[in-house]
């Protein structure tokens, strides 16, 4: 289990070198374009962060379990209100504002001109700003990079891709992003590319909200 105690200690970001290789599984050209992308891309949810503060001062996890969500809460009708929310040692949250008009298509299209807005009912919630506090900043730019040694990732075959899931579902019922990314040795990005392929291509159903989507097998596909 992971742990934040002494949270002043600098951390460790293990990358890796990863190709931009597309999902049909062609190979890569002898020199291909590469970036790099940290490893293990978890996504730490409510329980797990509150269970981890927990051990850092005297509050029960269900204490700072309901807290989080509390400020869920307060961070909502803080932002419906029209005002930002600052939160010490992490950041400032807003919301950019929009507005847009359904032209002659039936399209939604952004208006440039002030005399073409026409009431409230063009406005919308473009998107939620989040500035970082300088404290998070500064760690950030403090962090040690150390290479994972992983070699540029080789989009899998067709081939692969059944054998290893086929492998996977024969002891478990379901799957996740974190999981595929060790399962091939990929990244977040091609994991939930291949994840949503193959629910585009009905052989995997997705279940489960954003921050705890699983996927598992439709019929007979992937089953021994």
């Amino acid at each position: 289990m992971r742990t934040i105690k002494n949270s002043k200690k600098k951390r460790h970001i293990s990358y890796q070198i990863v190709a931009k290789n597309d999902l049909s599984g062609q190979e890569s050209p002898s020199n291909p374009v590469v970036r790099v992308a940290p490893v293990g891309q978890e996504t730490i949810g409510t329980s797990e962060m509150a269970r981890d503060i927990s051990e850092t001062c005297t509050l029960t996890p269900a204490d700072v379990k309901a807290v989080l969500e509390a400020l869920g809460d307060y961070m909502q009708k803080t932002l419906l209100s029209g005002n930002r929310l600052r939160v010490d040692n992490v950041g400032t949250f807003g919301v950019s504002l929009a507005c847009s008009y359904t032209n002659s298509e039936g399209k939604r299209c952004e208006h440039r001109l002030s005399e073409n807005i026409d009431g409230a009912n063009d406005v919308y919630v473009k998107s939620i700003v989040f500035t970082p506090d300088a404290s998070l900043r500064k760690a950030m730019k403090e962090a040690v990079f150390v290479n994972s040694g992983l070699t540029p990732f080789q989009a899998p075959s067709d081939a692969d891709v059944e054998e290893k899931l086929t492998e996977w579902f024969s002891s478990h019922s379901s799957i996740h992003s974190g999981e595929v990314e060790a399962l091939f040795s990929c990244s977040r990005r091609y994991a939930l590319d291949l994840l949503n392929s193959l629910v585009a291509e009905g052989r995997l159903a997705a279940e489960g909200t954003r921050n705890t989507r699983h996927y598992r097998p439709v019929g007979d596909n992937f089953l021994r």
